[in-house]
């Protein structure tokens, strides 16, 4: 009985092992893009709800403002943010595709956008000069990353 639970625990420990793996093989990093952050604060969980903007933030978590730099046809790579992200486009011009619907919106300097939590997406610099974006990201993991990549979606290029 006690060999049969060993080998039943090293059979989901192995499969857990592939399945991450898996994951880290087929996730899709950026190229050509740097990110400097401009500032980072932990905040404590807010609620905003006025006749024109609602938001909040359940957990404890950092909001983050980066410089980010992507170089002529350099991509982020597809990616989530684990909160809302207010993107402004300081110069170049940005494609933004996203997975649900494949949709792709072009940015140029002076416009901005947002994106919401988890939205599978992917950036690209589709001119001929580099895109620098300033970006506010919410409800980072304290000390963490801003984003995660994830898998490229099997419908959208």
């Amino acid at each position: 009985m006690r060999r049969a639970v060993f080998l039943g625990l090293g059979v989901v420990l192995a499969f857990g092992a592939v399945l991450l793996a898996a994951g880290v093989a087929t996730a899709t990093p950026g190229s050509g893009i740097t990110r400097t952050e401009l500032a980072r604060a932990t905040v404590n969980p807010f609620h905003v709800d006025s006749p024109d903007v609602k938001m909040f933030v359940k957990n404890r978590a950092d909001i983050v403002t980066q410089e980010v730099t992507i170089a002529v046809a350099g991509s982020t790579g597809w990616h989530v943010h684990f909160g809302s992200a207010f993107v402004l486009v300081k110069s170049g011009t940005f494609a933004l595709t996203r997975a649900d619907g494949c949709e792709t919106n072009v940015y140029h300097a002076g416009e901005g956008f947002v994106e919401a939590p988890f939205d599978v997406h992917i950036g690209r610099n589709i001119g001929s000069v580099p895109v620098d974006i300033i970006a506010t990201y919410t409800n980072v993991p304290i000390g963490g990353s801003v984003a995660r990549s994830v898998d490229a979606p099997t419908d959208c290029a």
